[in-house]
């Protein structure tokens, strides 16, 4: 497989983030909880994130940083993987909805820089 550029990362980020974010649009801390479906739908999304920043730091350590706290997203895509069985839904929920949103901003932020908007 040809390497990666590092704009299909932050392609694959954003939309992992989007999804959250439309996961989340109608739900609320005791809705995520309760259902197995729309969790495992987040944690999914919240794996390709942590893959995602895995491979971006790889590709350029210095700039990945302005993703945010870098070493807690890895961390937090290895909780998922390899601690499933461990997780707390609650500190799922308010990364999910509350840091999300922020990486999100700032890996269009990046991906911006990259590729600017074509405009007239």
């Amino acid at each position: 497989m040809p390497p990666r550029e590092v704009s299909a990362y932050l392609v694959d980020l954003i939309a992992a983030c989007e999804a959250i974010a439309s996961f989340l649009s109608d739900a609320d801390e005791a809705r995520y909880a309760s259902e197995l479906m729309l969790r495992s739908a987040v944690e999914r999304q919240l794996m390709i994130v942590g893959e995602a920043v895995v491979h971006l730091r790889r590709m350029d350590e210095g700039r990945v940083e302005q993703l945010g706290p870098v070493r807690s997203i890895v961390a937090f895509r290895n909780i998922l993987v390899h601690g499933y069985f461990s997780l707390d839904h609650g500190v799922v929920w308010r990364i999910a909805s509350g840091d999300v949103p922020a990486i999100s901003r700032a890996a269009r932020a990046w991906m911006a820089e990259i590729d600017p908007p074509h405009g007239l």
